[in-house]
């Protein structure tokens, strides 16, 4: 919550989501720049409520339709 991230890639998931995606190689691989919200034990509320967090202080993700 301190700092703006401005992401053009956003990882939301659960524990899979946050131990699996590496958001350096997908930075390198895809030359943009990414961010893992994901979040251990997490349930869909729990990944849109850390979403609306992050869209109150970032701009929406490259290509975001929500």
């Amino acid at each position: 919550m301190k700092d703006q991230i401005d992401a053009d890639c956003i990882v939301l998931g659960s524990s899979r989501a946050l131990n699996h995606i590496v958001p350096a190689i997908l930075d390198s691989a895809l030359s943009v720049r990414s961010y893992n919200l994901g979040m251990a034990g997490a349930h869909i509320d729990d990944v849109w409520a850390r979403y609306q967090l992050y869209r109150l202080r970032n701009k929406a993700p490259s290509g975001a339709r929500m």
